[in-house]
């Protein structure tokens, strides 16, 4: 499976190092780059478009101000229909905000029960 995780913050680094732990091909995406824990963080301009193509599942892990331009950048990306869009995120409308851009993503919207934080090294914990 290959997921795409777009936010390196505490809740997009925890969900991408669980994946990956569990053996999933993982792609973290931000702004800005860099790492987060062990994992290798992509800035938007770096990520092949071939990584955001072939995700079966895009994990959105960003500030609900940022969903539109997540939203544009996936679909300029090539995220293709019936992609699973998983909105991990605080706020109203994330998620039609990301099914209107998307043509055939399947969008839901997901919750976090646990308290998370980013601790040195950029790694989360949980």
């Amino acid at each position: 499976m290959h997921a795409l995780v777009v936010g390196a913050g505490a809740v997009g680094g925890l969900c991408a190092a669980a994946l990956n732990a569990g053996g999933a091909d993982v792609t973290v995406v931000s702004r800005s780059g860099g790492r987060s824990g062990e994992l290798r963080v992509h800035a938007w301009d770096e990520v092949p478009s071939e990584a955001v193509r072939r995700a079966e599942a895009v994990l959105v892990c960003v500030k609900a101000y940022a969903t539109a331009e997540v939203a544009d950048r996936l679909k300029a990306a090539g995220l293709p229909p019936g992609a699973c869009v998983v909105s991990l995120q605080n706020g109203l409308g994330n998620e039609e905000t990301l099914a209107a851009a998307g043509e055939g993503w399947a969008v839901v919207a997901g919750a976090l029960t646990t308290a998370v934080r980013r601790e040195g090294g950029g790694a989360a914990a949980a």
